[in-house]
């Protein structure tokens, strides 16, 4: 029989070596996937689900290209929002009352609470998520 893994190795790498290794993963998402944004979340508004200083990407689809089927399909995801002012956020998507409108909400909020409604320019799901190694000295 095959040895088992070690649950903690005693060695955790560097914060270069993960550094590489993400933005290795993150070359080869953007290579198999068309038009992709990405960011690190900067704030608390989507804990528990993603920290401060996780990296995220996902596909982006444009409001204008979006059927009203392909965008019912986005809403309760969490995703990269990019505004028509400008901002880019990560929120989860609600339907809004207008077409190109939504609602944009953070993690721990209810779904019926109401959010002021926002244009958007883009949408991309996330679905590409990476946290550091906590550990990593």
């Amino acid at each position: 029989a095959a040895p088992l893994p070690l649950l903690f190795p005693s060695r955790t790498g560097t914060k270069s070596e993960e550094l590489h290794s993400m933005q290795d993963e993150l070359r080869l998402f953007r290579k198999n996937h068309g038009d992709t944004v990405d960011m690190v979340i900067a704030d608390d508004s989507m804990m528990p689900a993603l920290m401060p200083g996780d990296h995220v990407s996902g596909v982006r689809y444009y409001t204008q290209d979006l059927s009203e089927t392909a965008a019912a399909k986005l809403r309760g995801w969490i995703c990269i929002v990019q505004t028509s002012s400008g901002e880019t956020l990560v929120r989860i998507l609600e339907k809004g009352t207008q077409p190109g409108y939504y609602q944009i909400r953070p993690f721990a909020s209810s779904p019926d609470n109401a959010y002021p409604e926002v244009e958007i320019f883009s949408i991309a799901p996330i679905l590409w998520t990476r946290r550091k190694n906590p550990l990593v000295e």
